[in-house]
Protein backbone atom coordinates (compact mmCIF):
# COMPACT_ATOMS: atom_id res chain seq x y z
CA UNK A 1 0.00 0.00 0.00
CA UNK A 2 1.28 3.27 -0.83
CA UNK A 3 1.77 5.97 1.32
CA UNK A 4 1.74 9.99 1.58
CA UNK A 5 4.97 11.48 3.22
CA UNK A 6 3.07 12.01 6.34
CA UNK A 7 2.93 8.43 6.21
CA UNK A 8 -0.96 7.84 6.40
CA UNK A 9 -2.54 6.08 3.67
CA UNK A 10 -3.73 8.38 0.88
CA UNK A 11 -7.36 9.78 1.22
CA UNK A 12 -6.88 11.98 4.43
CA UNK A 13 -5.43 11.74 7.63
CA UNK A 14 -7.33 9.98 10.87
CA UNK A 15 -9.48 12.39 12.32
CA UNK A 16 -7.59 11.22 15.96
CA UNK A 17 -4.23 11.54 14.55
CA UNK A 18 -5.64 15.68 13.40
CA UNK A 19 -6.63 16.13 17.16
CA UNK A 20 -3.29 15.39 18.32
CA UNK A 21 -1.39 17.19 16.79
CA UNK A 22 -3.50 20.04 17.03
CA UNK A 23 -2.83 19.84 20.30
CA UNK A 24 -6.77 19.12 21.71
CA UNK A 25 -6.29 15.60 23.25
CA UNK A 26 -3.79 12.27 22.71
CA UNK A 27 -4.83 10.19 20.01
CA UNK A 28 -6.43 7.21 22.68
CA UNK A 29 -8.20 10.62 24.50
CA UNK A 30 -9.59 11.80 20.61
CA UNK A 31 -10.76 8.15 19.88
CA UNK A 32 -12.88 7.99 23.01
CA UNK A 33 -14.26 11.83 22.27
CA UNK A 34 -15.25 10.27 19.16
CA UNK A 35 -17.41 7.29 20.37
CA UNK A 36 -18.70 9.73 22.44
CA UNK A 37 -20.20 11.59 19.91
CA UNK A 38 -18.19 14.89 20.17
CA UNK A 39 -16.32 15.51 17.27
CA UNK A 40 -17.96 16.88 14.20
CA UNK A 41 -16.56 16.93 10.66
CA UNK A 42 -18.58 19.46 8.40
CA UNK A 43 -21.82 19.10 10.49
CA UNK A 44 -21.39 15.38 10.70
CA UNK A 45 -20.47 13.29 13.34
CA UNK A 46 -17.19 11.43 13.34
CA UNK A 47 -16.63 7.63 13.57
CA UNK A 48 -13.25 5.93 14.08
CA UNK A 49 -11.84 5.35 10.42
CA UNK A 50 -13.14 9.19 9.79
CA UNK A 51 -10.27 10.54 7.54
CA UNK A 52 -9.79 13.93 6.33
CA UNK A 53 -7.90 16.11 4.42
CA UNK A 54 -6.41 19.02 7.19
CA UNK A 55 -5.65 21.79 3.67
CA UNK A 56 -9.33 21.33 2.95
CA UNK A 57 -11.63 19.95 5.54
CA UNK A 58 -12.50 17.12 2.70
CA UNK A 59 -14.13 14.10 4.55
CA UNK A 60 -13.54 10.88 3.19
CA UNK A 61 -15.82 7.38 3.89
CA UNK A 62 -13.49 4.47 4.62
CA UNK A 63 -15.84 1.79 3.44
CA UNK A 64 -19.74 1.01 3.05
CA UNK A 65 -21.31 -1.66 5.25
CA UNK A 66 -23.36 -4.10 2.77
CA UNK A 67 -27.24 -4.21 4.08
CA UNK A 68 -27.38 -8.35 3.93
CA UNK A 69 -30.77 -9.68 3.03
CA UNK A 70 -31.97 -11.99 6.05
CA UNK A 71 -31.26 -15.63 6.00
CA UNK A 72 -32.98 -16.46 8.85
CA UNK A 73 -32.12 -17.72 12.64
CA UNK A 74 -28.92 -19.93 12.36
CA UNK A 75 -25.53 -19.28 10.94
CA UNK A 76 -24.92 -17.11 8.02
CA UNK A 77 -23.18 -17.91 5.51
CA UNK A 78 -21.77 -14.72 4.48
CA UNK A 79 -24.16 -14.20 1.78
CA UNK A 80 -27.08 -13.50 4.32
CA UNK A 81 -27.11 -11.95 8.02
CA UNK A 82 -28.24 -15.08 10.52
CA UNK A 83 -30.33 -12.55 12.64
CA UNK A 84 -33.80 -13.22 13.86
CA UNK A 85 -34.72 -9.68 11.87
CA UNK A 86 -34.08 -8.44 8.97
CA UNK A 87 -32.44 -5.38 9.60
CA UNK A 88 -29.83 -2.22 8.20
CA UNK A 89 -26.36 -2.37 8.97
CA UNK A 90 -25.27 -0.68 11.81
CA UNK A 91 -21.72 -0.82 12.64
CA UNK A 92 -20.01 0.28 16.31
CA UNK A 93 -16.96 -0.78 18.02
CA UNK A 94 -14.40 -0.55 14.95
CA UNK A 95 -10.83 -1.70 15.44
CA UNK A 96 -7.73 -1.76 13.59
CA UNK A 97 -5.25 -4.11 13.26
CA UNK A 98 -1.19 -3.38 13.03
CA UNK A 99 -1.50 -4.37 9.03
CA UNK A 100 -3.80 -1.55 9.01
CA UNK A 101 -7.05 -3.97 8.20
CA UNK A 102 -10.81 -2.68 9.97
CA UNK A 103 -12.28 -5.14 12.08
CA UNK A 104 -15.89 -3.50 12.70
CA UNK A 105 -18.83 -5.74 14.75
CA UNK A 106 -22.44 -4.53 12.89
CA UNK A 107 -24.72 -4.33 15.39
CA UNK A 108 -28.01 -5.29 13.87
CA UNK A 109 -26.45 -7.87 11.30
CA UNK A 110 -24.98 -10.28 14.09
CA UNK A 111 -21.56 -9.71 11.74
CA UNK A 112 -18.19 -8.81 12.01
CA UNK A 113 -16.57 -7.09 9.19
CA UNK A 114 -13.29 -7.32 7.91
CA UNK A 115 -12.14 -3.96 5.85
CA UNK A 116 -8.29 -4.30 4.41
CA UNK A 117 -6.64 -0.80 3.48
CA UNK A 118 -8.72 0.81 0.71
CA UNK A 119 -10.58 -2.31 0.01
CA UNK A 120 -14.30 -3.33 0.52
CA UNK A 121 -16.42 -5.16 3.89
CA UNK A 122 -15.57 -8.50 3.71
CA UNK A 123 -17.75 -11.02 6.39
CA UNK A 124 -15.32 -11.59 8.76
CA UNK A 125 -17.06 -13.66 11.31
CA UNK A 126 -20.86 -14.44 11.88
CA UNK A 127 -22.81 -15.94 14.63
CA UNK A 128 -26.40 -16.31 15.73
CA UNK A 129 -25.02 -16.25 19.28
CA UNK A 130 -24.95 -11.92 18.24
CA UNK A 131 -28.29 -11.97 17.29
CA UNK A 132 -29.79 -9.81 21.01
CA UNK A 133 -30.54 -6.39 21.69
CA UNK A 134 -27.18 -6.26 23.46
CA UNK A 135 -25.53 -7.74 19.90
CA UNK A 136 -21.82 -7.70 20.11
CA UNK A 137 -21.35 -4.95 22.40
CA UNK A 138 -20.89 -8.01 25.29
CA UNK A 139 -18.19 -9.36 22.89
CA UNK A 140 -15.57 -7.05 22.42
Amino acid sequence: MSRSSGGEPPGGVRVQKVLSEAGIASRRASEKLIREGRVHINDKPAVLGSRIDPETGEQTTYAEIPDLPQCGAGEGDGDCEPSSEDSEPWPNWPVFDEDGNLYVTDLHQATIWRIPPRGQAQVWHQSADYDSIFSLNGQQ
